[in-house]
């Protein structure tokens, strides 16, 4: 998966996403496979996003926050940083 998408996080855009996360959430759709089709790179409880601060301050967490929610209700940059 990161062969073919990179190290970009798919949820804030940004450089150093070294976990995978599923586009369609385990909960909407339990009986997928592991595709990367179906997966993108995102930031996660071990990397971090070294940008993003989440509510509390800390290095955010993408696919965390994504967690069972809508791509669209998620923070996504509108322009590069």
């Amino acid at each position: 998966m990161f062969a073919r998408y990179g190290h970009t996080c798919y949820v804030c855009g940004h450089e150093g996403a070294n976990e995978a996360g599923h586009i369609v959430s385990l909960k909407d759709n339990p009986h997928q496979r592991l595709d990367p089709d179906a997966m993108r790179p995102m930031h996660g409880s071990n990397s971090p996003c070294p940008r993003c601060l989440g509510r509390d301050g800390r290095p955010r967490c993408c696919n965390q926050e994504m967690g069972t929610k809508a791509l669209t209700s998620v923070f996504i940059p509108t322009h590069a940083w």
